[in-house]
């Protein structure tokens, strides 16, 4: 039987002897238990004899496999990379990847990068023609649309249009948008105007804006604003300012209409607009100017000087003299430095509330910093050193306004010629009173004042 075993077993050829290693190992264990219960029973010896020879036959079996070059197990397959990443010191090479589509004709799939010496492996380089064709394509189809614009115009669709926006975009086309827009300001607004594509509008109306001379915006910049919300959309901020910059900030009285009416409607309004409709009404609307003072820090709109100074003079006109003084000092704090406007509200702020030594001092540094003031500023600034009984500083003042040509107020004569009287300098008194003679004279004949008038007969008045 041992025999037997033996030369079956020695001419099977298994390609894998794993299945084969586990019988063996069950039938040692068998043969064990048997001859054991065998040795202690006082079996037969001839049994004994063959259970010891197949004890062999198993054990030659077993060290046969272990020996067998082909019997050790693979390593799997996650321990086989990560012996061969330990071995190489680097990272596997990613696999190569197949040309993309549309790449010419003839070329198999791109070959591994070569490895550096340092090892990393360079960059692959990647292909473009896909991209660039289609860019091409792109172009040469903009050019297309261009061309047939310039030559017969849009069809009134919201597709043809949208296609029409997007090409002079694209190619920064400003003759082109401009010949669009005009065909817009004949015709209006496309039928189905829901169907335009909106960002490709405004960028188109962006293009425009910036594309008008301030000819032509100071003419059709109405109409502009008009086109852009015919086709649903707010006018944008550049577009305002484009429209503002064109009459210099100076506004008409239909533009400032205008602007009101689109901010009633909604439409959000630059910060440049709402300073231009808050200087225009400071003095003729000051509670409309301080409404909109509140709308832009509800914005959060940051004021600039001119909207600072708007809300100064409506406060001003309102008689709210505290709160112009406050203003005034968060305008410094907001580091917006004052200019001639600012100084001269303020000189009248500071003379209307009954400190005169602040409106002084306010005159004093605005011509220390070089600024001119004008006849109102004079007019305040005497008047103050007529209260603090400075007569010497308000005739040098006087003087110094009638110097500049700046024609003195009406009240300015009367008020400094009635202290002068006040003080013995009768002379000096009838000298002012002759020169408001002479501006309202000249002022009737809508000349300038003479040089030989400035200052004439007028002394420091400490002789009389």
């Amino acid at each position: 039987m041992a025999q037997w075993l033996s030369q079956k077993i020695s001419f099977m050829e298994c390609a894998d002897r794993r299945p084969l290693m586990m019988m063996l190992f069950i039938a040692f264990c068998v043969l064990a238990g048997v001859f054991v219960s065998a040795s202690g029973s006082g079996g037969e010896g001839k049994l004994q004899i063959d259970i010891l020879l197949m004890v062999v036959v198993l054990a030659y079996l077993i060290g046969h496999y272990n020996a067998s070059p082909g019997a050790a197990r693979p390593p799997s397959a996650d321990k086989k990379k990560i012996s061969e990443k330990i071995a190489r010191g680097r990272r596997p090479l990613p696999r190569a990847r197949p040309w993309a589509e549309g790449a010419p004709p003839g070329r198999g799939p791109a070959p591994r990068s070569p490895r550096r010496r340092a090892g990393r492996a360079p960059p692959r380089r990647r292909t473009c023609w896909p991209h660039a064709k289609g860019q091409e394509d792109q172009r040469a189809s903009d050019m297309r649309i261009l061309d047939r614009v310039q030559r017969e115009g849009v069809v009134p669709r919201a597709s043809h249009v949208t296609a029409a926006m997007r090409a002079c975009v694209r190619c920064n086309s400003a003759g082109t948008a401009v010949r669009l827009f005009d065909q817009m300001l004949e015709g209006g607004a496309v039928p189905d105007v829901h169907l335009l594509c909106k960002s490709s509008a405004s960028k188109f109306f962006k293009l425009v804006a910036e594309s008008l001379d301030d000819k032509r915006m100071r003419e059709e910049g109405l109409r502009l604003l008009d086109v852009i919300r015919a086709h649903g959309l707010s006018p944008s901020t550049l577009a305002q300012n484009r429209l503002i910059v064109a009459f210099r900030s100076k506004l008409p009285e239909h533009v400032l209409a205008y602007f009101v009416q689109m901010k009633e409607s909604g439409v959000m309004l630059s910060s440049t607009a709402y300073r231009c409709i808050m200087a225009a009404n400071e003095r003729t609307g000051p509670e409309f100017t301080l409404k909109l003072y509140n709308e832009m820090l509800e914005l959060g709109i940051k004021l600039d000087r001119v909207a600072y100074n708007a809300v100064l003079c409506a406060l001003s006109q309102l008689g709210m003299l505290d709160q112009a003084q406050q203003m005034f000092l968060e305008m410094s704090s907001a580091g917006l430095a004052p200019n001639g406007k600012t100084f001269g509200i303020m000189i009248k702020v500071y003379y209307s509330s009954n400190r005169p030594k602040e409106a002084v001092a306010v005159f004093n540094a605005m011509q220390e910093q070089r600024m001119e003031p004008d006849r109102f500023a004079y007019h305040h600034a005497i008047n103050s050193c007529i209260k603090l009984q400075r007569l010497e500083y308000a005739l040098e003042l006087y003087k110094g306004m009638l110097q500049a040509k700046l024609p003195p107020c009406d009240n300015t004569h009367i008020y400094l010629s009635a202290a002068c009287k006040k003080q013995g300098w009768t002379s000096t008194a009838d000298q002012i009173m002759k020169d408001l003679e002479q501006v309202k004279e000249l002022h009737a004949a809508r000349g300038p004042l003479p040089k030989a008038a400035a200052g004439a007969g007028i002394e420091r008045g400490g002789g009389e």
